[in-house]
């Protein structure tokens, strides 16, 4: 998944892997595997939380909205540091096979 440019690691160069997963990371890297134009993406969607969405981030999160493989919480939040739920993340990669179906 490094390899392939899905999964990245953070500035220090460590991976993490033994720590959970936030939302915007999870959408970041959903957007990667669907293979997404972050370059061109769309504006980002205003959330009542778009502030707390990590610059790094924010293009990832738009393009994936935009596609429809995530969607924000209740509230018009996208909530982009809670942990994401494994319900959260099976439908989000249900919509990443659908898209990449496309």
């Amino acid at each position: 998944m490094a390899q392939a440019g899905i999964i990245q690691g953070y500035e220090d160069g460590t991976f993490r892997a033994d720590r959970q997963i936030a939302r915007a990371e999870m959408t970041a890297m959903l957007a990667r595997a669907a293979g997404l134009k972050t370059e061109s993406a769309p504006a980002l969607p205003a959330f009542a939380d778009s502030a707390q969405i990590p610059n790094w981030a924010k293009a990832p999160v738009a393009a994936a909205v935009e596609a429809g493989i995530v969607r924000g919480k209740t509230g018009n939040r996208f909530a982009p540091v809670e942990i994401a739920k494994r319900a959260e993340a099976v439908a989000a990669m249900m919509n990443l096979l659908q898209e990449l179906e496309k």
